[in-house]
């Protein structure tokens, strides 16, 4: 079960990366926002940040965060055919030589935990590209 609920979060983070809906970005905006609510607390009002339309928080496991930073290393290595420059899948010699250089694998049994992980955010982003491509222009 655990390893399940772990593909899951890897597998949402990368849909919401082929989508675009996660900032990666490392500021912190709580100081900002406690501002803003001082400030409208002060007239009597409340946000309701569920209006706002902004970005869900988004929270990684733990155990996550190394495979999401590799896959974040690995955006370089995607193949690609065509004219429109469609992504196939990822260039799984590149894959390896990357783990080999940046030490990530000495031990198989996590390599091979980790290279299920990269697989798995593999085909989410492949099918949420897909649904993209598939989409009409007014709904992308």
């Amino acid at each position: 079960m655990r390893r399940q609920g772990r593909a899951k979060k890897l597998t949402e983070a990368a849909r919401l990366l082929a989508r675009g809906e996660l900032d990666l970005s490392d500021h912190d905006d709580d100081a900002a926002e406690h501002e803003l609510d001082s400030a409208l607390a002060a007239f009597g009002l409340v946000l309701d940040r569920s209006a706002t339309g902004g970005p869900r928080p988004f929270f990684l496991l733990p155990d996550n965060v190394r495979p999401l930073q590799v896959w974040l290393q690995l955006q370089t290595q995607w193949l690609r055919v065509g004219m429109e420059g469609t992504a196939t899948g990822l260039n799984y010699a590149g894959v390896e030589a990357y783990l080999r250089m940046s030490r990530h694998s000495s031990n198989p049994r996590r390599r091979q935990r980790l290279l299920r992980s990269i697989q798995a955010m593999e085909q989410t982003t492949l099918a949420e590209w897909g649904e993209r491509q598939r989409a009409p222009a007014s709904r992308r």
